[in-house]
Parts: structure tokens; sequence; C-alpha cells
């Protein structure tokens, strides 16, 4: 993720969820289990995909997929 053009869209999904996180706090005084499971994976799919990303297995099942 040294790529500063992946690492933008991260960011700016997780700002709605912490936005969600904040309103059920703010409002119910606890966080939705949910909105803490949407802000886990979201916030580890950016590693899991830079790292599927530089798999050397990766090129031929995407090529897979697509043919």
């Amino acid at each position: 993720m040294g790529d500063k053009r992946s690492v933008l869209p991260l960011f700016l999904t997780l700002i709605f969820v912490i936005v969600a996180m904040l309103h059920d706090w703010t409002t119910r005084r606890r966080v939705h289990p949910t909105d803490l499971w949407d802000f886990a994976i979201r916030l580890l799919s950016g590693p899991g995909r830079a790292a599927l990303g530089k798999a050397a297995a990766w090129p031929s099942f995407a090529r897979m997929l697509v043919e």
C-alpha cells in the first residue's frame, strides 16, 4: 500500500464508517456491532489487497477469470 492513490479510497470509505459510528455513539451511547465489523473489514482489506496483488499466483488467476 505504498501508492498514495490506493490509500486514499480506503481512508475515504473509512470516514463514512467513522461518521456512522460517531452518530451511533452520540444518539444511542453505543456503537452498533455492524459498524465495528465494517470498520475492521475495511481497515484490513487494504493490506490484504496489497498482499494479494503482489502474489505470484494473482496474474494467472485474474487472467483465468477474465478469459
